[in-house]
């Protein structure tokens, strides 16, 4: 049996999470939703994501803090994508 993909899903609309994630898994990938910085970095260390998605985490641009949080928490290459933030 092959390995599903983990993904990561990071935003606080919860619109667009479901959606995402709906998505993603007709897909058959294994997919994770968190609403915070805080619950994505929890996520990020217990479940080791091969993907994570970023939203916008409004207030304080908190994307941007997390995208530069996971680039260093660990040495494992961990792409990160988002098209509403950058380092």
């Amino acid at each position: 049996m092959e390995k599903k993909a983990k993904i990561l899903i990071v935003d606080d609309e919860p619109e667009f999470l479901s959606t995402l994630q709906k998505a993603l898994e007709a897909e058959s990938l294994d997919v994770t939703p968190a609403k915070t910085k805080g619950e994505a970095q929890e996520r990020i260390l217990l479940r080791e994501p091969d993907l994570v998605i970023l939203g916008t985490l409004t207030p304080g641009r908190e994307a941007s803090s997390l995208l530069k949080w996971v680039t260093k928490c660990d040495n494992k290459e961990r792409p990160c994508c988002s098209d509403r933030c950058s380092i």
